[in-house]
Formats: structure tokens, C-alpha cells, sequence
């Protein structure tokens, strides 16, 4: 797996809805919704992030870091905002979450070609292996299931190495990225998935909860809003093979 240490930075006029410095944003690679490309960053979501910040002239620099250390320094305010982030009430107690979010998400289970797996539900994965990623936000049913076990590790790729080797029986992952992930590594002949989603959700750009980011996040939910009816968001998703 390639080093996540990208340091991006974009300069731009400056706005009266943040301090002078630039906005601290963190991520994690989660493509193809965000990546890194040689030596910029990319996706869809991050690209729809850094349109609606230049439309705003808001400052800002973005660090791809391991994403348990992203929810870290978001929960202790040493960052500002973090992109592709889930809502839930823990969260929503040391960060605030726009109005609008950035895009949505659905998560199941991959596994291995040439083995026979159902999914309606969770209790057809009894005694069952089943690999996660440490720091993301999985359903509470899904946590709380007790018929089989759950083997976390820190990234995709190695749940897609641990899958191949065949110690785990499937893994979990957002649909978009588990498919781009497997066919970047030339795994795609070898890993399918269960079509029935476990999980879905909605992605934010969530803002650290102090007082100088409430009408920030509010600022950047109605340019959002506003985004989204363009032709430009359009195109962002398209180049992606996404759809509005």
C-alpha cells in the first residue's frame, strides 16, 4: 500500500468566514471518492469540496492521513474539518455536520470468486469471517452481531490481501471503493460482491465544533446546495462514472 502522507495545499483570496490561516482539512484515501493522483489529490469529493471552497474564497490545506488519526484530531480540535465523514450521535457531540451532504454511500460484502455466499441479512453470515477497518463507522446491527466475527485491520487492501489468502471469508467496504480498490490492485477476476447493501449512508464535510466554524459549516451547506445544480457538478460526476 502506497505511504498516505500528502500534504495539498490550495491558496486562495481570503474570506471573512474563517481566520486567516488556511481551513486544516483531513482525510484518508478512499477512492475513488478521494485519493491521491501522483502528487495531488483527487475524486469526486474532493473535488466537488474544493470547487465550493474556491466559490467561497475560503483557504485551505488538505493532509491524507490514516483515518483513525483523522477522527483524532477532529475530535481535538488540532484539525478543522474532515472530508467523507458519516453522522452519528457520538460524532455530532465534537463536530458539526452541515445541512447538505457531499455525497452517499452504500456498504457490502465482498469475497472471493468461485465461492457461493447469500446476503437478506446479517444472520447469513454465521460463523463467518468477516473483515474491517479500524476507525470507520459501521451500522449498529452490524457491531452488534454476535454469529460471526469481525477481524479489523487498518486499510482495504489488506482485508483484499487477507480475503486472497483466504483468511478471512469477506470484507466490508463502501461499493465505489471496494470496486475501484480491487481494480487498481488487478484483483478484479478474482473478487466479487453480494449486491444486497448491509448499509447505507450519507458523506459530509464535517467541521470541528467550535464557535468559528457554525456559520462556516452553514455557509458551505448553502454553496453546497447551490453546487449541485450546476453543470460543473455535473461534469465532476460524470468523470467519475457517477451519476447526480
Amino acid at each position: 500500500m502506497m505511504p498516505k502522507t500528502l500534504f495539498f495545499l490550495i491558496l486562495l483570496l481570503p474570506s471573512a468566514l474563517v481566520a486567516k490561516d488556511p481551513l486544516q482539512i483531513v482525510t484518508d484515501i478512499w477512492a475513488p471518492y478521494v485519493y491521491r493522483d501522483e502528487e495531488s489529490a483527487a475524486g469526486f469529493d474532493y473535488e466537488v469540496m474544493d470547487a465550493v471552497l474556491k466559490r467561497m474564497e475560503v483557504d485551505y490545506e488538505l493532509k491524507i492521513l490514516p483515518w483513525k488519526r483523522c477522527i483524532y484530531l477532529i475530535e481535538n480540535r488540532e484539525a478543522d474539518a474532515i472530508l467523507d465523514i458519516s453522522m452519528n450521535d457520538n460524532r455530532l457531540e465534537t463536530m458539526i455536520f452541515p445541512e447538505e451532504p457531499i455525497s452517499s454511500s452504500e456498504s457490502v460484502l465482498f469475497y472471493r470468486k468461485g465461492t457461493t455466499y447469500r446476503f437478506a441479512g446479517l444472520s447469513d453470515l454465521d460463523n463467518l469471517i468477516v473483515g474491517t477497518i479500524l476507525g470507520y463507522e459501521y451500522n449498529r446491527d452490524f457491531l452488534e452481531a454476535e454469529n460471526f466475527k469481525k477481524e479489523p485491520v487498518t486499510s482495504l487492501e489488506q482485508n483484499i490481501g487477507k480475503l486472497l489468502l483466504g483468511r478471512i471469508d469477506m470484507f466490508i467496504s463502501n461499493r465505489s471503493v471496494g470496486l475501484f480498490t480491487i481494480m487498481n490492485m488487478g484483483k478484479s477476476s478474482e473478487i466479487t460482491y453480494l449486491p444486497e447493501p448491509v448499509s447505507g449512508g450519507l458523506n459530509y464535510l464535517a467541521f470541528s465544533k467550535v464557535e468559528s466554524n457554525v456559520n462556516l459549516a452553514k455557509a458551505f451547506s448553502e454553496e453546497l446546495k447551490r453546487f449541485k445544480t450546476t453543470a460543473e457538478y455535473r461534469t465532476i460526476l460524470a468523470r467519475y462514472g457517477q451519476n447526480p
